[in-house]
């Protein structure tokens, strides 16, 4: 058991059904190899896992008909990231605090290294949380049960440094940040043009007003790199579309700050 409490941002998931694409333009445009790779069989899924920094992005794509990923991506045509993970503490609190708000948990998992659980997406909105404990996980770089061992070795910061922050677009940013405040255990922090945030121990969560390009949803993770330029490039080489500070990747922004 830790002697802090927290709550940190740890892994964005995003569903794809072709996998083997996007995980070969990933690795070539930020120059980071997989730390684990597998058939999720309960869930008729594959996997692969990037580590950035001392947090991870995820791919997920079917290898079965009618998975829960083929009904996200049907529901959500294409758009938002399919899971936010978070670690904590202690997970006894996050049940009893997820209890107390009526949000009924939709999959739980105990192993030696690690224990989670996921909430219904159709009781937090904007998408499927999970909140992670480890063992020996009080720091970053320590113990990630998903990630297997050694997985420190597959960290190359030189294009990317970690992943600061997950963005979330919906209706009614103050409405919706007061909702998952006590579930986080953080206050508002109120931001201008009716934006709204939650700091966490680690990483930051932003809520943006719905527009006509986003559905309320996932909608982009903001990540720290010395090479924006160079990625953007790259991923337009990769067919992706990109703007300013971003390009679009499997349904979701990854946005860029230096």
């Amino acid at each position: 058991m830790s002697s802090k409490a927290f709550t940190r941002l740890r892994q964005v998931c995003l569903a794809t059904l072709d996998i083997k694409k996007h995980q070969s333009a990933f690795q070539r445009i930020f120059e980071i190899e997989p730390c684990h790779e597998s058939w999720l069989e309960e869930f008729g899924l594959e996997n692969a896992l990037f580590p950035v920094g001392g947090t991870f992005i995820e791919l997920v794509a079917p290898i079965q008909e009618n998975t829960a990923v083929h009904r996200f991506l049907a529901r959500s045509k294409g758009t938002g990231g399919y899971m936010a993970i978070f670690d904590c503490d202690d997970l006894n609190r996050k049940r009893s605090i997820a209890e107390k708000l009526s949000i009924p948990l939709v999959y739980s998992k105990e192993a030696d290294g690690a224990s989670l659980i996921q909430l219904s997406p159709r009781a937090t909105g904007l998408t499927l949380l999970e909140f992670d404990q480890h063992k020996n996980g009080e720091d970053r770089f320590g113990s990630y049960e998903w990630a297997g061992p050694g997985w420190q070795e597959r960290v190359n910061q030189e294009l990317v440094e970690d992943v600061l922050g997950f963005e979330f677009h919906c209706a009614d940013p103050l409405s919706k940040a007061s909702s998952w405040s006590e579930l986080f255990e953080t206050p508002i922090v109120f931001e201008e043009n009716e934006n709204a945030a939650l700091k966490l121990e680690y990483g930051e969560l932003r809520f943006r007003p719905n527009d006509t390009d986003h559905l309320e949803c996932f909608s982009a993770i903001e990540i720290k790199t010395p090479k924006k330029e160079e990625i953007l490039t790259r991923a337009k080489t990769e067919g992706y579309p990109v703007s300013e500070d971003r390009f679009q990747f499997c349904g979701i922004d990854l946005k860029f700050v230096g």
